[in-house]
Order: structure tokens, then sequence, then C-alpha cells
């Protein structure tokens, strides 16, 4: 008997391990694993049952074989099935631990209260939190599982020892026992603790972004409240509400930061800056961060030469959702209303002079706005649209993007969003089973909140292979090719890209640049050797200040570049 509950433990400690090395290798697999891990469990506490403690152990081996069974009998069980079993077997499993309290030695009480302890604490996570729904699977129940496997080959050579004759009685009888489940108890609580502190930490937006009533023409002003944020010195900002308008041209909720010099005037230009990627839930919204110097070239280099910065969030981050991420003519009308509606602001007057800037998701947005200008909003005159490493070509950025590690994150987002904005698009025909509850847990965080460790954990263990088919195909792949912003351009050009960038490959930067140029439209393409996605950005990057350089000449009404590419 003691052999074979060593060998029981041995399995649970390989099974533990396959689960952590590899837990995504399939759903399928990942069932046979978990079910695999229950029914060992149930042996393990076959094996344990003594004659005066017996009806706890086989309470226990009930749920192990109930939940084993459950997994496997699930007809097309999802991921999220498989999550809620775990949870409901570990949190009963810790009731009935926590019950074996009331009776025994004071070390067999406080072993069982730690497990008890655990076990619930466990339960709780998973069902509580199903964000980390496969993190939980993975990894709480692999440690899980190897505990107990080390448990009951510890129990195994502890039942049968006895006391060498001639040698003294242990100093501490029996205390070597509590060492691993005080390790269970403390490495529990400390998970619970971490996912406490990401949940508490996501940002919620508060009542200004929030309005009874979305009636008026795109661009109305809502509100108008002064921002508490950091801002350059010698500078006042606004956080704004007005109106913008979604796809099917119903009315909807857009959000600004609005930043103007102290002086600001009818003379004053305006930039219109579009953010890049900060997700698509509804905490994401800049305007909610205190940090004004992000997610695009520097917007205090744009105030520091005496323009005015209107920074949209877009529909659904910070207002109702959803987001339209990557949606080029949703971005595009976010941006343009939102600088109508700075225009709005009490007291305050600029020009209608405006230059668009933006970086990667914000180079999407700003091609889309000046695509849109024309027709959406003739009265504002943009002069010029600076798109920085711009998500241009959508099908090949997310074929690019199915071989890199910080892939998984943006193709989350792409896939999410677009699930939420098009019927005809869903997660469920492009994402693999056993990954769909991890890429939805991915596209509710945001890039810049603690959140972030989430999808990082997730995106490492994922090790990208996201995909059940190409993203790039079907509905998503028809969806993206119409997002492209194809059409002509009417006003002239910037687009800068980092010779490195491990994001948006130059190469195909410059397959895009070539087909705008064949359809008329005016382009000034440079390219930075040297240079990454993140780093084209920095405020010290020659791409930056090239294009203040740029900027300062279309408000000046310089004649621009045309088409053509350079190397800086």
């Amino acid at each position: 008997m003691k052999w074979l509950a060593a060998l029981g433990g041995l399995v649970l400690l390989v099974l533990g391990a396959a689960l952590v090395v590899e837990p995504f290798a399939s759903l399928e697999l990942l069932v046979v694993l978990v079910a695999g891990g229950f029914l060992v469990l149930a042996v393990g506490e076959l094996l344990a049952l003594r004659d005066h403690h017996w009806v706890a152990p086989i309470l226990r081996l009930v749920v192990w074989i109930v939940a084993a069974t459950v997994v496997i009998l699930i007809p097309s069980v999802t991921a999220g099935a498989l999550t809620l079993v775990v949870g409901i077997a570990l949190l009963v499993n810790g009731v009935i631990r926590l019950l074996s309290t009331l009776r025994g030695t004071a070390i067999d009480r406080f072993e069982a209260g730690a497990f008890g302890i655990a076990g619930i604490i466990l339960g709780l996570l998973a069902l509580i939190w199903p964000g980390v729904t496969l993190i939980v699977i993975a990894e709480v129940v692999a440690l899980w599982i190897a505990i107990s496997g080390w448990a009951l080959i510890l129990r195994a050579f502890r039942s049968d020892s006895k006391p060498r004759q001639h040698s003294a009685p242990p100093r501490f009888p029996r205390l070597r026992q509590l060492w691993l489940p005080a390790v269970a108890l403390v490495s529990t609580i400390v998970l619970a603790a971490v996912s406490t502190l990401l949940q508490v930490h996501m940002r919620h937006p508060d009542a200004f972004y929030e309005a009874a009533s979305t009636a008026g023409a795109p661009g109305k002003l809502l509100k108008a409240h002064d921002y508490t944020g950091s801002v350059p010195p010698g500078s006042r900002a606004w956080r704004i509400l007005y109106v913008t308008s979604r796809d099917d041209g119903s009315p909807a909720l857009g959000s600004a930061l609005v930043v103007v010099p102290a002086n600001a005037g009818p003379q004053t230009p305006v930039i219109a800056w579009a953010h890049g990627t900060t997700g698509i839930a509804r905490g994401c919204a800049p305007s909610l961060n205190n940090s004004f110097d992000t997610y695009g070239p520097p917007p205090t280099e744009a105030i520091k030469n005496g323009w005015a910065v209107v920074a949209p969030d877009y529909i659904g981050l910070g207002t109702e959702g959803p987001s339209p991420y990557m949606i080029g003519q949703g971005e595009g009308r976010a941006v343009l209303d939102a600088v109508r509606a700075a225009h709005h602001i009490a007291g305050m007057e600029l020009s209608p002079q405006t230059a668009v800037w933006g970086h990667s998701q914000g180079g999407h947005a700003a091609l889309w706005t000046g695509i849109l200008a024309g027709s959406y909003a003739p009265e504002l005159n943009i002069v010029g649209v600076g798109a920085l490493a711009p998500a241009a070509d959508l099908p090949k950025v997310i074929a690019h993007l199915k071989s890199e590690r910080d892939g998984v994150t943006i193709g989350a987002y792409l896939v999410a969003g677009y699930a939420a904005n098009y019927p005809n698009v869903k997660v469920a025909d492009y994402v693999r089973p056993v990954l769909e509850v991890p890429v939805r847990a991915i596209a509710v965080r945001c890039t810049d909140d603690f959140g972030i460790l989430v999808s990082t954990a997730i995106s490492a263990m994922i090790n990208r292979q996201v995909w059940v088919r190409d993203p790039a195909g079907g509905a998503f792949g028809e969806r993206l090719a119409e997002n492209v912003p194809a059409q002509r351009l009417s006003m002239p050009v910037r687009i800068a890209q980092g010779e490195i960038d491990d994001v948006i490959p130059a190469e195909t930067q410059k397959e895009f640049i070539a087909a705008q140029c064949a359809a008329g439209s005016v382009i000034d393409y440079r390219e930075y050797p040297g240079l990454g996605h993140v780093t084209l950005v920095v405020a010290d990057s020659p791409a930056v200040s090239d294009l203040i350089a740029w900027t300062k000449d279309r408000f000046a009404a310089v004649p621009a570049p045309g088409c053509g590419a350079a190397v800086s």
C-alpha cells in the first residue's frame, strides 16, 4: 500500500508539471490532465483512509470523482465551464477539510485548516474572477495537484515508518508535517493578494463620462471640466464630453483632453492628437490617466510651439462602448468631433487650422481622420496628417504579429474589438477553444495599469499559438481589409517609420505608401535607422523633431514634399 500511494503521488507530480510546462497545448489535453489529476486525488483520498477518520476523506473522494466525471462528460466543454467545475471542486473540498478541524490532534487540525483555507481561496478565485480563468487552471490546479502528490508521497513513507531501536525520540514529533500545509496556505494567500491588487487597480470611469442625453449634432460640446492631471507649464486644460456618431449613424459619446497655451487665441492652430493602443475597455481612456505625455509623439512639444492639443479617447474608452479599435471611420469621426467640440469651450477661441498627429493605432486613426475630413467636417482646415508607425495595412500587420509575442495582446484587442462591433466576426471562429477565455481576459485590461501583468503572463504561457485559423481570412479578414486607410488623402501626409520596428515592419509600410502614392496622395515618407516602434516617438527622437518642423511648414502653407522615401 505504501508503494502504491507513492506511485499515485508521483503521478500527481508529473501531471502538475505537465500543466505548468504546456498548459495551452489544447483544450482536450487540458481536460485530460485536469480530470486525470482529480482521479488521482481521489485515489489519494482512498489511500489516506484511517479507521477513526474516514468520513472527510470519503467526502473528498466523492468530490474529486464527481468533478472528473463532469469534466469528461460535458459535451463540447469550454474553458469557462472547465474553470467553473474546478472552482466548485476546490471550494467544496476546502470546506470539507475546514470542517475536519473539529477533531483530531492539534497538528491534524492545522493541516486540515491550512489545506481547507487554501482550497476555499483557490476555488473563489476561479469563480469570482474568470478573467484569470486559464491561469487558475494551468497554474493553481497544477500547484494543487503537485502539492497533493508530494504530500501523498510523504504520507506513504511516513505511515509505515517505525522509530529505530536505541534512537533518541524526535525533539519535535510530527512538527515536520506542518511545512507543507503552511507553504500551501501562504502561497495561496499571496496569490489572492496579487489577484485582488490587479482587480482593484483597474481604472473605472467616473460620472463625468455619462450624459443624460446624446441629442445634438456630432461635435456638440456636452461638458467641459478643468483637468487636474499633469499638464505642461504655461498651459491650461479641460476634460470634455461631446457628441459623435457610430458607423450606423446613431449618436454616441466621446471624451477628450484639451490642452492649450495660456495665451491661446483665434490664431492658435490645433494639433488633433490621436493616441496609440491603450486597450479597448472603458477604463483605458487616456484622459483618465494623470500622465499627459504618453501613447504617441509628445504633445508637450506641441504646447511649447504655441499650438493647442485636442486628444480624443475615441468612443468606448471612458464612455460607453464598444470601442472602434482599429476601425477607421469610428476613430476618424471621434477625432474630428473632438476638435469641433473644443472650439465651443466657453471663453476660448482657436484657429480652424488643424494638423493631425498619431502613432501606431493613432497613426491609423490619423490617416482615417484625413480621409474623412473633407466630407465629414469641411469647416475644419486640416493642413496635414503626421502618422508615425501607423497600423495601416491591417491584414499584413496581424499576419506579422502572429509570430510575435507582443502580438498576443494586440491580436486579443483586435479580434475582441471587431467582434464587439461587427456581428459577423466571432472570437470563437478564430481563437483556439482553450484560449478564448484568456484572450477575452487580455481584452478587458489596459496597457498602462497593473492588469498588463496578467496580459503578459497569459501571453508568455500562450506562446503565440492563438489562432485556430488565419485571422486575415473570412469575415474578420474582410473587416480588417475594409479598415485599411486606402483612399486618397487630399492633404499632405508625413509618415515616419522606425527601421527596426518589430510591431509594424518597415517593409509593410513601404507597400502601403506605394499604393497611396499610386492613388494620388502626397506622402513624405521618412525611415529612421536604429529606431523601433516605441523609440520612434520618445521626446529626443529625430522623428519627433522632424514632425514638428514639418508641421510648422504646414501651418505656414509651405509647399509639401511629394511622394517618395527618405532615410533620415
